[in-house]
């Protein structure tokens, strides 16, 4: 029997495989070889035949994400969409979204049309730039022309084999030497419908930390600026802090990550969100974070590690999630996420924060202001700061 109160909509399967390791990148990944990709697809399926044990499956959206998943070779591609298709039940042509990460390296029309033979419906290109000048600074393996080609036949797919399909680009933001506006520019006018405009973070533990190398937090606002400007005027709505979207065009896995649905991670370093049955009648559900370990001790069988979520931090996680999308937060979410109502004292911060145009506030909910979105953290900071 399924330990989960709910059937799992949601399926992250990470590939740790990249061509290259870009000196900013802080996920699990490592170079390909061949023999290790044979092994991580033999695990894969084990851990997919696993937890078909023990959860059960109704997926709306499957996500392969990395590392750069479209390095694998097609016929690598596919074993992998077995494993998923015979442990989860999902199929080709239903109605799931399907988002392959792809490197714009690994991109060309014989490849996009494969991928979307297999199942692909969104094609999420991290181009990062157009500008030569700045892929080199960011030290990627393709240049600007690679990158537009690899929009443009991930679109032409798209559009003649995929009903409903989409192009999601990847634009990194705050960049020495980079005119972003152009960049944005470019991927709308390739045919892009939803793009992410991150702001680059010097994480620890990667090359350009051991550099000392830091981003100006003006850069960063402006960057922030530049993409609700150049995107809101082209028709793209901003409904999460980083994502923008023509209409129809929003991530739907990525929303169930920030509305907090359960979901499930598989592969090295994967993470999931456990959301099981209240443990008494009436009690509120049990919350855990569960996270892989890495490749060499996730190919071995180690067994993840599992951190339940509770109280000050359960409300935290929920609040910084819901004020993630345009929406926000409606006042019984709290209640019905954590089976507690919003605590008195995140009521008055929040309404604090909208005398100080952070926040919207009204007898629906709250939600982030565009100032707000500017600084999300500290919002919820000072939103969450004096729960015990």
């Amino acid at each position: 029997m399924a330990e989960e109160a709910t059937a799992i909509r949601r399926l992250y399967v990470h590939v740790p495989f990249c061509p290259s390791i870009c000196p900013w990148c802080n996920f699990h990944v490592t170079l390909r070889r061949d023999d290790g990709v044979e092994d991580f697809l033999r695990r894969l399926d084990e851990e997919l035949a696993d937890a078909s044990q023990r959860t059960a499956f109704a997926l709306d959206s499957l996500y392969l994400g990395g590392g750069t998943p479209s390095g694998l070779r097609i016929d690598e591609l596919e074993r992998l969409l077995a494993s998923v298709r015979r442990h989860t039940g999902w199929c080709p042509g239903d109605d799931a979204e399907v988002t392959l990460e792809v490197h714009p390296s690994t991109a060309d029309p014989d490849a996009a049309s494969a991928w979307a033979g297999l199942g692909v419906n969104r094609f999420s290109i991290g181009a990062q730039s157009f500008d030569d000048s700045v892929l080199g600074w960011l030290e990627r393996p393709h240049d600007a022309t690679r990158a537009r080609l690899a929009v443009e036949c991930c679109v032409e797919v798209a559009e003649a084999r995929v009903p409903s399909g989409v192009v999601a680009v990847d634009i990194m933001g705050a960049l020495a030497g980079q005119r972003l506006a152009d960049d944005l520019t470019v991927a709308v006018d390739s045919g892009a419908r939803h793009v992410s405009m991150y702001v680059l973070t010097i994480e620890e533990r990667t090359a350009w930390a051991r550099r000392a190398m830091r981003v100006d937090d003006d850069d960063a606002a402006q960057a922030i600026d530049v993409a609700s400007s150049v995107l809101g005027g082209r028709g793209f709505e901003r409904y999460e802090v980083s994502n923008h979207a023509r209409p129809d065009s929003r991530c739907r896995h990525n929303l169930g990550y920030w509305r907090h649905e359960p979901f499930l991670g598989v592969g090295p370093g994967a993470a999931s969100l456990r959301v099981e049955a209240p443990r008494s009648p009436g009690g509120p559900p049990s919350v855990s974070r569960v996270h892989n370990p890495t490749l060499r001790a996730w190919l071995a069988g180690d067994e993840p590690e599992v951190a339940e979520v509770v109280g000050a931090d359960l409300v935290t996680d929920v609040v910084l999630c819901g004020l993630r999308v345009r929406e926000g937060l409606r006042w019984g979410e709290v209640m019905e996420r954590t089976g507690a109502p919003l605590p008195s004292v995140v009521v008055a911060a929040a309404c604090s924060a909208a005398r100080a145009g952070l926040l919207e506030v009204d007898e629906l909910g709250f939600r982030a202001t565009v100032a707000g979105f500017a600084r999300l953290d500290s919002v919820v900071a000072s939103l969450c700061e004096h729960l015990q």
